[in-house]
């Protein structure tokens, strides 16, 4: 499965890129900025609601079966 997926690397300016976001979770706002800088397509998330405000597409990982299934 991990040959389908990428893991975004986190450096200094990834972490302080991701404070300004002012999210509640910050582990959230770390992933999301991580997405927007490696140009991900969507993150999966069983967070939806914590992503409401996010510039890219959100999905639960039912919706990821559902579209990996076709």
């Amino acid at each position: 499965m991990l040959t389908a997926m990428q893991v975004c690397p986190v450096n200094k300016d990834t972490l302080e890129r991701a404070m300004t976001l002012n999210y509640k979770d910050f582990e959230d706002a770390i992933q999301l900025v991580c997405a927007l800088e490696q140009n991900v397509n969507m993150i999966v998330t069983r967070n939806l609601d914590d992503f409401s405000d996010a510039d890219m597409k959100i999905i639960s990982p039912v919706e990821l079966i559902a579209i990996l299934e076709g």
